[in-house]
């Protein structure tokens, strides 16, 4: 009889411990990770502290950017999976930008799954890495050069990031990407995406069509705050008066206004506890309607689809020769 009662006073004061959680029953966070882009620029330790600077109890680690990027797939989580091995952490909030989001997306998708990550805040975000190079190569940023001439023919989309892989030889077009990713994201995880609308490297579209597919797998703590201009880094930071982005000094400062409406968002889903009274913000404007998004959505979906059955037959012809030159060779061994 004495071992029943305390069974039941064990489980008794596990609901007891359940009750004094945050909001929904999750507790709020005791750091978060900053995953810079593919050159090591975004989410750097000034900005992201700048951000939670109102959360004293929480701490900021830097993740480190692989020297070899692949554009967030095996090599870069690699990275992300060393930090929490160092860090052994129990709950965390990534903050990440551009290759960064994607690292942050695949990583969630395929070996966290929600067991230490419990929030996302993405700038600039990569929903695939073929549309990123696409995207990147048809845009201003190449003007009128050979490469923007090349994108231009037909059906460059899909052979386009093959050529790329000069640059990035651990990429892999028919690899990991988040827009098909996020199928096996956990739908309580809040996602926060930030993104310029015209941003040159990454398109805005894209970054709808992430937003539709979270949205439409039942994720109602997902947010969408689109920027106005061209930018590409530190999205909240002040800009001079000019209105021009230095692409080579971080942000030191970031909108009021915008980090109260990250902080806000995060706080009224218990990750967070500011020190300090946020002014109220109307988070509606921030929830737009997924279903216009839709389009863009099955559109990018489709296109890495497309990339996965390529993927699959460059798999089978580099099978193919090697076994028609393994048999050459053993032919004429024997």
């Amino acid at each position: 009889m004495k071992g029943k009662y305390t069974v039941f006073a064990f489980f008794l004061c596990v609901l007891l411990l359940k009750g004094f959680e945050g909001d929904g029953g999750v507790c709020p966070v005791e750091c978060v990770y900053a995953i810079p882009g593919q050159n090591g620029y975004g989410s750097d330790l000034t900005y992201v502290k700048a951000i939670f600077a109102d959360c004293s109890d929480v701490s900021v680690v830097s993740v480190a950017t692989p020297a070899n990027p692949d554009l967030g797939q095996s090599v870069c989580m690699g990275c992300l999976r060393n930090a929490f091995l160092e860090g052994n952490p129990k709950s965390v909030i990534i903050h990440a930008t551009s290759q960064g989001t994607a690292t942050a997306l695949n990583y969630l998708a395929y070996e966290d799954k929600g067991r230490h990550i419990k929030g996302l805040v993405l700038e600039s975000v990569l929903a695939s890495g073929n549309s990123a190079i696409y995207h990147t190569a048809r845009g201003p940023l190449f003007g009128e050069s050979l490469i923007n001439r090349l994108i231009g023919l037909p059906f460059s989309y899909y052979w386009a990031p093959y050529i790329a892989k000069v640059l990035m030889p651990y990429y892999w077009p028919s690899g990991s990407q988040p827009i098909k990713s996020i199928e096996h994201i956990p739908t309580n995880i809040p996602i926060i995406i930030i993104h310029s609308k015209r941003d040159m490297q990454l398109s805005y579209n894209d970054a709808c069509a992430l937003y539709y597919g979270l949205r439409m797998r039942g994720n109602d703590n997902v947010y969408l705050i689109s920027k106005e201009g061209g930018d590409h880094l530190w999205l909240m930071g002040k800009k001079d008066n000019m209105g021009i982005q230095d692409f080579i000094f971080p942000a030191v400062e970031v909108e009021k206004n915008d980090k109260d409406i990250v902080l806000n968002i995060l706080q009224r889903c218990g990750l967070i506890n500011p020190s300090v009274p946020l002014q109220a913000i109307d988070l509606r404007e921030y929830q737009p309607d997924p279903a216009p998004f839709k389009e863009l959505y099955d559109d990018l979906v489709r296109k890495e689809t497309c990339h996965r059955y390529i993927g699959y037959g460059f798999g089978a012809a580099i099978a193919g020769a090697t076994l028609y030159v393994a048999q050459y060779f053993y032919k004429k061994l024997v």
